[in-house]
């Protein structure tokens, strides 16, 4: 159940059917911040690579706001990756970055 929560949208599993484990509810929590975040990228890049109209102009700002949403993209990918070797090791080790949001999600008992 610790894996799934490094899966995008499959962190909500092991949080909807209450498992009681500490050890998966840590991971639930960083698995949660990952989703939450790529989820606000995806919208936010969405919205202004949509919002943008296609002209010479702006290719050099749709070019960088790609690769931007890439890098991101690619940051949530390696952390996940991270997070998933620590469940398959039976580590409770913070993400860089995530742990501190994760510790204080307080609905995940």
């Amino acid at each position: 159940m610790a894996l799934l929560a490094y899966l995008g949208p499959l962190c909500l599993v092991p949080l909807l059917t209450g498992e009681k484990d500490e050890f998966v509810k840590f991971h639930v929590k960083q698995g949660l911040v990952l989703f939450i975040f790529e989820a606000l990228v995806w919208i936010i890049f969405s919205f202004i690579l949509g919002s943008m109209t296609w002209s010479w102009y702006t290719w050099g700002a749709l070019g960088m706001f790609s690769m931007l949403q890439t890098l991101l993209y690619l940051c949530v990918g390696i952390l996940s990756v991270v997070g998933i070797i620590n469940v398959l090791n039976g580590q409770r080790k913070e993400l860089p970055f995530v742990g501190k949001f994760a510790e204080k999600i307080t609905f995940v008992k």
